[in-house]
């Protein structure tokens, strides 16, 4: 079969993962210019057939894990490191290998008997659960991070919430404590950790 050969283009910032275009201009995504990639060849006829990067998900690699954001913000794009994602701020998760992929149920009360499946151990005859693996803590700690960031930003917005208000209020004069610009400053103190801890993947 006679080959011809076809440039094509990407986005070098990879907003769409590896997908390319048969022609050049700017990215749909981020707008920055198409870059060209190495030729490829094409086969040739009637129905010409479109040329599709085979780069995807794959399965860790063993002894080595890959992440990936949840949201698809980079495509097939992964990641050798947990975190979040530096487009979004989502918090990376774990590609699942062929052998992490399958659920072992154990006994709470006696942990060596385990099996593929739901049911009840046959010593005690309570539910079995799902063993806690890595990928399990991973997401904990993820929910540890965020409710951390929750409370220090409702700790702080609280007093913020109550300085704002107070002129609603007829029973609170805090203007005789101190002046309306003092307590303006304070509400701005009082702001820089919610805005720049909790709401920094925001910023992201």
């Amino acid at each position: 079969m006679e080959t011809i050969s076809a440039t094509r283009y990407y986005c070098p910032m990879h907003c769409e993962g590896e997908k390319t275009y048969d022609q050049p201009g700017d990215c749909p995504v981020c707008n920055m210019h198409l870059v060209p990639v190495e030729e490829i060849n094409e086969p040739s006829g009637g129905d010409k057939a479109k040329h599709d990067h085979e780069h995807r998900h794959k399965t860790s690699e063993p002894g080595k894990n890959k992440y990936y954001c949840p949201m698809g913000c980079e495509g097939d794009k992964t990641y050798d490191k947990p975190g979040d994602c530096p487009v979004c701020g989502m918090h990376l998760k774990k590609v699942e290998s062929v052998s992490s992929s399958k659920t072992i149920y154990i006994c709470p009360m006696h942990p060596e008997v385990k099996q593929d499946k739901p049911g009840s151990c046959p010593k005690c005859g309570m539910d079995l659960v799902p063993e806690k693996g890595e990928e399990t803590s991973e997401e904990e700690l993820a929910y540890k991070k965020m409710l951390r960031r929750f409370w220090i930003a409702l700790i702080f917005t609280i007093p913020v919430f109550i300085i704002a208000m107070s002129d609603m209020f007829l029973f609170m004069h805090l203007d005789k404590i101190m002046s309306k610009r003092t307590w303006n400053w304070i509400e701005f103190i009082l702001a820089i950790p919610v805005v720049f801890y909790s709401g920094w993947g925001f910023f992201k």
